[in-house]
């Protein structure tokens, strides 16, 4: 594990991770990212690495906007161009626009639509995308309350460390 230091891109991070996995002996069915790994030089690494991956795209430029602003469920080829040190390069890619009404949730009406960067096998639909990048919430959850159900012990017995862990996880919730 390492720590993240000032500075740190997320194109640096996603590289540092790829490069971990690559290393190891794991069959990954696919990389779930946040929003801010949307940007050309993340796309390009995962490109190379040949993995699948889901992730939120961000309202940038004309062309997305109008995208997302207009229209039903449906796929696009989308591209983003880098920059770096003077190169330029282009990345093209499948966005997944999900389109949902909103029926008054958030005290919102009318048509919600969630675009998503997303090149997997088991994605063919909008539908799809917004599915499995959905349970990326649920992950976190679980690690979020595991933080907040630390235990602190002297004993050394694996078996009673794990009952009080399952006793404040029962009393978290």
């Amino acid at each position: 594990m390492s720590r993240l230091v000032d500075g740190d891109t997320a194109s640096s991070v996603l590289a540092e991770f790829l490069g971990l996995l690559d290393g190891l002996d794991l069959s990954v069915k696919a990389v779930y990212l946040d929003r801010e790994f949307y940007d050309s030089k993340c796309l390009t690494l995962l490109h190379a690495h040949n993995y699948a991956y889901v992730m939120p795209i961000v309202r940038w430029g004309k062309t997305i906007k109008q995208e997302l602003s207009e229209g039903w469920s449906r796929v696009i080829q989308h591209e983003l161009t880098g920059k770096l040190d003077g190169h330029s390069w282009t990345v093209e890619f499948p966005v997944y626009i999900d389109c949902t009404y909103q029926n008054g949730r958030y005290d919102e009406h009318g048509v919600a639509r969630h675009g998503y960067a997303a090149d997997a096998p088991f994605i063919e639909t909008p539908r799809d995308a917004r599915y499995h990048y959905s349970k990326r919430f649920g992950i976190e959850a679980s690690y979020r309350l595991s933080e907040q159900s630390i235990v602190t012990t002297t004993t050394q017995n694996p078996v009673v460390r794990l009952l009080y862990v399952v006793v404040s996880l029962l009393l978290q919730n």
